[in-house]
């Protein structure tokens, strides 16, 4: 294995850094054209019967290492309207995430391990805090960059022994390719870590305004369940009120209606009652006066009696004289 120190890696920062503070200061198109460039070639090399669009036979062909399970999972990632074909826009939207998720991963999987391994031969100061003091206080942010990503390079080890090799060697067409090429590669890792850092904040923010539009939302929910209740409650004692007053009234009148019944059975009775004591004078009265009747009846009987009585004994007294008389007639006639 190729010796690699402390210096080595200072050099090829140092270059790094050189060109990444002077390409900094430009726009980024370039790198963006680039790119676009890189996918768009790398898009018409797959694109071998240029249809304008790739298929599932097309990557297994491009790709015949890998089974249909594995074509299906990246043809589903990168058919995001699902219409069976990808597009170039498909294609290279699908390309940088899977590249940007790749280095991600790449990167945190080794870097403790790598940290780990050279740490001994740095003892007594970090790589950063090392060769950050060789710049000013306005190179010192930009540079702290360059060594982070270098630090979080998973390939750090073999980079730099590389880099050793065509130092140390007569190739110096291969050096500045190679440092052109790492500068490429640093300021892309810089940009991932970049918009990661930027979609980091933005998921925050938007966690955020979401946690309050949820709060919000829960609070307007709150005071629509309150006014409802208060609204059913105030309705159920309307109501209750309202049935209270109508079973009040309806007692009211049937209590009523029993007072007038009471008093209408009150004068019934007392016209009963009268009616009962004037019948009780009249038959009482009409009793006494057939007992007078009777008595009176009982008393011309006895006279009407006592007269037949005494009409028979002058009857026969009469009869007795007549007979006397008879007698003397016929006496003196003689």
């Amino acid at each position: 294995m190729a010796a690699w120190n402390k210096n080595s890696r200072g050099d090829l920062e140092n270059e790094l850094f050189d060109g990444y503070v002077t390409d900094a200061v430009s726009d980024d198109e370039e790198d963006k054209e680039w790119q676009s460039e890189n996918i768009n070639q790398i898009f018409n090399t797959c694109d071998f019967d240029r249809c304008g669009y790739l298929d599932k036979d097309k990557l297994q062909r491009i790709c015949p290492h890998l089974n249909s399970n594995e074509i299906d999972l990246i043809f589903s990632n990168l058919d995001t309207n699902k219409d069976n074909k990808i597009s170039l826009s498909e294609f290279s939207r699908g390309f940088k995430a899977l590249l940007s998720e790749y280095v991600s991963n790449e990167f945190s999987a080794k870097t403790s391990s790598l940290n780990h391994k050279y740490s001994s031969s740095l003892p007594s100061m970090s790589v950063t805090n090392e060769y950050s003091r060789l710049f000013s206080n306005d190179k010192q942010d930009v540079h702290s960059q360059v060594n982070e990503v270098l630090d979080d390079l998973a390939c750090q080890e073999q980079v730099f022994e590389f880099y050793d090799i065509l130092r140390n060697g007569d190739a110096a067409e291969s050096v500045e390719q190679f440092r052109n090429i790492l500068e490429i590669f640093v300021r892309d890792i810089s940009k991932y870590q970049q918009e990661t850092k930027r979609l980091e904040e933005a998921y925050k923010r938007e966690k955020e305004n979401h946690d309050k539009y949820l709060k919000h939302i829960e609070e307007d929910y709150e005071r629509e369940m309150r006014l409802l209740e208060e609204n059913t409650r105030q309705e159920e004692k309307e109501k209750f009120d309202q049935e209270r007053e109508y079973l009040r009234q309806k007692s009211a009148k049937e209590i009523s209606d029993l007072q007038s019944m009471i008093q209408r059975m009150q004068t019934i009775e007392e016209r009963y009652t009268e009616m009962k004591t004037g019948e009780d004078s009249a038959m009482l009265s009409l009793r006494n006066e057939i007992l007078k009747l009777t008595q009176e009846n009982q008393t011309l009987n006895s006279s009407l009696n006592e007269s037949i009585t005494s009409i028979a004994i002058l009857k026969s007294d009469l009869s007795a004289m007549k007979g006397h008389l008879n007698d003397r007639q016929n006496l003196l006639l003689q």
